[in-house]
């Protein structure tokens, strides 16, 4: 037998392991990777501000609708119906639909926010809180907020951790209390 290298030891783990994970893939052992309430936390956090300005772009949806109607298809796509009767409703009538389901929309997102906003307001006494609005909703990098904060990095980091497990609390309670267990 010849010399063991470690190039060879490297092979041969690499090949065993890609064939385990095949093995534990084809019997569907593995479960998809769920975000925790924490991640999902932070990416409500980082779409917050987004989620306001799609509110405002849906109130500017309703605004034109009612102002210039719905836009027209091209008449040369002709839809068929599969059942022998239909309602065909007018313009104004398809207008109407179509803005109640953006306010249906609206009222959906505003839950969103009015939730944030509510568990915003239970850490708005803890120190380092600008953390949240300053890495969440400005995009500021962890180095950027030391110094505007005058902190260490390390700081920023664990109090943006702090402030995030008690905002997943507020905002997934149940996955929050399931993660305990």
């Amino acid at each position: 037998m010849g010399t063991v290298t470690p190039e060879y030891i490297k092979q041969i783990i690499s090949e065993s392991t890609t064939f385990a994970m095949n093995e534990i893939n084809s019997r569907g052992l593995l479960k998809p990777i769920k975000d925790d309430a924490f991640r999902k936390t932070e990416k409500l956090l980082y779409s917050y501000s987004k989620l306001k300005k799609v509110i405002t772009k849906k109130i500017q949806q309703i605004e034109s609708i009612k102002s210039e109607g719905l836009k027209r298809r091209s008449t040369s796509i002709v839809s068929y119906s599969a059942g022998t009767a239909y309602e065909v409703l007018t313009d104004a009538e398809k207008a109407d639909a179509k803005i109640d389901a953006i306010k249906t929309s609206i009222a959906e997102l505003n839950g969103y926010i009015e939730t944030v906003d509510a568990a915003l307001i239970m850490i708005s006494n803890e120190p380092y809180c600008d953390v949240i609005r300053l890495k969440y909703f400005e995009g500021v990098t962890n180095e950027d907020v030391s110094c505007e904060l005058l902190c260490d990095v390390s700081t920023v980091t664990r109090n943006k951790n702090k402030l995030v497990n008690i905002l997943k609390i507020y905002l997934f309670p149940e996955e929050s209390i399931m993660e305990l267990f």
